[in-house]
């Protein structure tokens, strides 16, 4: 049990230490977008990206076709330079890994493979505490969520099977690969690229590249055994489909002020747009037109033009 001490910690500590490194993590990302940091190429390319804002110094995760997993901790410096993996975890998966991203206390890292398999790993400890299969098709999207008083914690993982499954991280049988998801949404007809959670666990947002944003009311099924229901508790409820006018590649909700407000979220898909949305009236509310550094005339393809991924 020891092991598992370190996902066991309180969501209280996720806010500790963070204005300290806020600047830190501005300065390294700047110099990343600058071309300032790179990673020398060693034959094995990457195929999944995840970046640990509230660590100190900030780290980025990266994933190879090899299957390997590297922790590179960003400088300060603005200097030219290669960034250098502090350690690296071979072999993490049978298949390659295609998504994977950091819980926002940065103490659990969960990758998702082309075998539709999710392993969550203490980012700390480098070992897997956690193992989810059941999906039909690679993996497309991942989430952790944690409540406020962290007494939550789940990961939500999306696949080309169009489902988006809901887990509960304390659920002991999740530890052997066994566990049955708490909720499966369905509602897209193409691949999930972007899940995320409110704050207080309420609501959900999905996007796919069926062009459409999803909200769910997480809580409808609570408490209750409805007929067609899966895992833990109810089916939970769709309330509001958003046609986001392109392929979704990227989404998340934007923070509320003192968690009221209204929901808002913002999406980013293959025109190279990103929009920002309200969730609960499904209105367009802002544009962003193309991308900076972006050449037109060399891009003779629309993925090359795309977004694929917000930081």
């Amino acid at each position: 049990m020891a092991h598992h001490d370190s996902w066991r910690r309180s969501a209280h500590h996720r806010g500790r230490d963070r204005s300290q490194h806020r600047s830190h993590s501005r300065c390294t990302l700047r110099s990343l977008l600058q071309g300032q940091a790179y990673i020398p190429q060693d034959g094995s390319a990457i195929t999944a990206l995840a970046l640990s804002y509230h660590t100190v110094p900030p780290t980025l995760v990266t994933c190879h076709l090899s299957t390997t997993i590297r922790y590179y901790p960003l400088p300060v410096s603005t200097q030219s330079s290669p960034l250098s993996y502090t350690r690296q975890q071979t072999k993490a998966h049978s298949a390659p890994i295609l998504f994977s991203t950091v819980s926002s206390d940065a103490t659990l890292l969960a990758t998702g493979s082309s075998d539709g398999i999710v392993k969550v790993w203490d980012v700390e400890g480098g070992y897997v505490t956690h193992i989810f299969r059941g999906h039909g098709g690679p993996i497309s999207a991942l989430r952790f969520h944690t409540s406020s008083d962290g007494s939550k914690m789940e990961l939500s993982t999306g696949s080309t099977d169009s489902k988006v499954r809901i887990y509960d991280l304390r659920d002991p049988s999740a530890r052997g690969g066994a566990a049955k998801p708490r909720a499966i949404l369905e509602g897209h007809v193409s691949v999930v690229r972007g899940i995320d959670v409110s704050v207080d666990g309420r609501w959900a947002v999905t996007g796919g590249r069926d062009k459409l944003v999803l909200v769910w009311d997480l809580a409808a099924g609570e408490g209750s055994s409805s007929k067609g229901s899966k895992g833990k508790g109810g089916r939970p409820k769709l309330l509001q489909t958003i046609i986001a006018q392109e392929q979704v590649e990227a989404l998340g909700l934007l923070p509320q002020e003192d968690g009221r407000g209204p929901l808002r979220c913002y999406t980013g898909g293959d025109r190279g747009l990103v929009r920002i949305w309200d969730v609960m009236k499904g209105e367009e509310m802002a544009l962003m037109k193309g991308l900076e550094g972006v050449n037109d005339a060399e891009a003779d393809e629309d993925e090359q033009r795309g977004v694929i991924n917000v930081l």
